[in-house]
């Protein structure tokens, strides 16, 4: 857990993390509904500069659980969990070359 830090979110309902993996691996983004009876959503800032993507560079989302992938671009996005359908993503973040 050395390598955790907490995303800056704006929906106290809603927590976020970041994990990546030492020297350049793997980069991982958690969000968590933390609400059991309502669908929430959030807007998370995305920490750029630890997966080294500049603010204007779009970069590819998987969701590992889901298995959808989403084209996401800057610092802010919006993610959405239902606590009946989906109460968690994680997120693997990749860079587009």
């Amino acid at each position: 857990t050395w390598n955790i830090d907490f995303n800056e979110t704006n929906n106290e309902r809603v927590i976020s993390y970041t994990k990546q993996a030492p020297e350049g691996g793997e980069s991982l983004i958690v969000a968590v509904n933390l609400d059991h009876y309502h669908t929430q959503g959030a807007h998370i800032k995305v920490p750029l500069h630890q997966f080294g993507i500049g603010y204007d560079e779009p970069y590819l989302i998987h969701d590992m659980l889901s298995g959808e992938k989403y084209k996401w671009q800057g610092e802010y996005n919006y993610v959405q969990m239902n606590p009946f359908e989906m109460p968690a993503h994680i997120l693997k973040v990749e860079r587009l070359n």
